[in-house]
């Protein structure tokens, strides 16, 4: 078990990363600052200490993330919205 796996009292996910990695992705069907709150609030379900930035104009969303990029496509699309 990995030293962040002791610390989080369990094993940790097999898609789980220890590097922080920016990730974009350009979200379809936002069209308010609730549509904005729930893409931030999805992807925080899955990482807490996420950083998200969301821009509703242009539908652009910024992750600062540990998660892989899939994980939190799924979560952004699981939440209601298409994710690229």
């Amino acid at each position: 078990m990995s030293a962040r796996a002791a610390r989080a009292g369990g094993p940790v996910s097999p898609f789980f990363r220890e590097v922080s990695m920016r990730q974009k992705f350009e979200v379809s069907g936002m069209s308010c600052a609730h549509c904005s709150q729930a893409v931030q609030d999805a992807v925080q379900a899955i990482d807490p200490q996420a950083q998200v930035t969301v821009d509703l104009p242009t539908g652009q969303v910024d992750v600062l993330s540990e998660h892989p990029r899939e994980s939190l496509r799924l979560a952004i699309e699981n939440a209601g919205y298409r994710a690229a």
